[in-house]
C-alpha cells in the first residue's frame, strides 16, 4: 500500500512493521481523526483467526482489536497505537548511545560499569513486563501459545511501555501437530516438529532475555550455551541461570510456563536487592572514617565483652591492618597509587 492510500474510512501514513503474517501500517480515521495501527493480511483465514484471538484477550499489553474488515480481497486489522519502536531498534539504540557515552567520558572502568548496571537494570524491567504479558496468556482457563516471540514483535512505547504483537502463530494449547510459522534462533527444538507448548515460548523468552543484555541474539551465540558463556555477554548469575533454564532443548528441562519464570525472575530480583544491601553495608565499614567508626565500636565491644584492654586493642589493630589491605587492593585496581597512600596516611594519624 502506498502512503495516502484510502482504504475503507483509514488513510495510510506510513508502513511502521513487517512480520510472519502481514504487513503493518500507521494510519488515520478519517471520522475521528485518531491514529491506529492497520495490519494487512493477504491470506483472509489467517487474518480471521488473529482477529478471533485478539477479540478475547484484554490486557494492557496486548493491543486492543478497534476494526476488522475485508478490502479488495485482503483483511485488514485496526489496533490501537502508540509512539514508540520494536524492542531490537530499542535494544540497539541504546547500546549505541552507551558505547557514545564511554568514547566521550574516556576510558573509565567504572564510569562504564555504572552505564553497563543501568542499561541491564532497564532490560530486566522490560523483560520483567513481556513475562507478565506471556504469564496472562499461559494461565488462561485454555493456555494460548504465543509461538512466535521475537524481538520484532515486542514494542516498546515512549513511557516504557510494552507491547506484544502479531498473533498470527498463537493459537490454543493442544498436543496436535500443526504447522506453524516462526523465527528460526527463537524457535524452540520441538517447534520444527510442528509440537508447540508453554515452555516452547519460555524457551524463545530465554533468548530475548539474553539479547536484551548482551544485545547478541540467538545466531550469534553457541546453540548450547552453559551459564558461565552468558555470564560473559553480561548477565548476572541469577539471570545467567534463569536464561540457561529456559533454552534447554528439552521441554521437561524448562520452566513450565511463563508465570514460574516470572516467580523466579522476582526471587532473583530479591537476591539481588540483598546483595546490593550489603554491598553497601561494606563500603561504608571500608571507607576511611566509616572503617574507623566501625572497628573502634569493635573495640569498645571487645572490652566490655572481656574485661581486657588487650583484647580490644587486638581487635582493633587486626582492623586497622584489614582496611590498609583493602585499601591497597582498591589503589592496585584503580591505579591511583599516590591518592591511595595519602589515605593511608590519614589513617594513622587519625589513630
Amino acid at each position: 500500500m502506498r502512503q495516502g492510500e484510502k482504504i475503507g474510512k483509514y488513510i495510510v501514513i506510513d508502513e511502521i512493521g513487517k512480520g510472519t503474517s502481514g504487513t503493518v501500517y500507521r494510519v488515520r480515521d478519517l471520522n475521528s481523526g485518531l491514529y491506529y495501527a492497520m495490519k494487512c493480511f493477504e491470506c483472509i483465514s489467517r487474518g480471521e483467526r488473529e482477529a478471533q484471538m485478539l477479540k478475547i484477550l484484554r490486557h494492557p499489553g496486548i493491543p486492543r482489536l478497534a476494526d476488522c474488515f475485508i478490502h479488495d480481497e485482503k483483511y485488514f486489522l485496526v489496533m490501537e497505537y502508540e509512539e514508540g519502536i520494536s524492542l531490537k531498534e530499542f535494544i540497539q539504540k541504546n547500546r549505541m548511545q552507551d558505547q557514545g557515552a564511554i568514547r566521550q567520558q574516556g576510558t573509565n572502568r567504572q564510569q562504564g560499569a555504572n552505564l553497563q548496571r543501568g542499561t541491564n537494570r532497564q532490560a530486566t524491567e522490560i523483560f520483567t513486563k513481556l513475562v507478565e504479558i506471556v504469564s496472562y496468556l499461559h494461565s488462561r482457563p485454555v493456555p494460548i501459545v504465543h509461538g512466535d516471540l521475537k524481538p520484532e514483535n515486542i514494542y516498546v512505547t515512549k513511557e516504557g511501555e510494552v507491547k506484544l504483537l502479531d498473533f498470527g502463530s498463537a493459537a490454543r494449547f493442544s498436543n496436535r501437530k500443526q504447522a506453524r510459522e516462526s523465527t528460526p534462533g527463537y524457535a524452540a527444538p520441538e517447534m520444527y516438529l510442528g509440537i508447540c507448548f508453554r515452555e516452547s515460548d519460555v524457551y524463545a523468552l530465554g533468548y530475548i532475555l539474553v539479547y536484551i543484555i548482551s544485545g547478541k541474539g540467538p545466531e550469534t551465540t553457541n546453540r548450547r550455551p552453559t551459564a558461565a558463556t552468558l555470564r560473559r555477554l553480561g548477565l548476572s548469575a541469577p539471570l545467567a541461570e534463569i536464561a540457561c533454564r529456559c533454552i534447554r532443548r528439552n521441554p521437561k528441562d524448562r520452566y513450565a510456563s511463563a508465570q514460574i519464570l516470572s516467580e523466579r525472575l522476582k526471587g532473583a530480583d530479591r537476591r539481588h536487592r540483598l546483595k546490593r544491601l550489603a554491598g553497601k553495608i561494606r563500603s561504608i565499614v571500608l571507607t576511611d572514617g566509616g572503617g574507623i567508626l566501625s572497628f573502634y565500636g569493635l573495640y569498645t565491644i571487645s572490652y566490655r565483652v572481656s574485661g581486657k584492654v588487650q583484647s580490644g586493642k587486638l581487635c582493633l589493630l587486626a582492623g586497622c591492618v584489614f582496611l590498609i589491605v583493602e585499601i591497597l587492593a582498591e589503589s592496585y585496581n584503580r591505579k591511583q597509587f599516590g591518592e591511595e597512600c595519602t589515605r593511608i596516611y590519614s589513617l594513622f594519624l587519625a589513630g
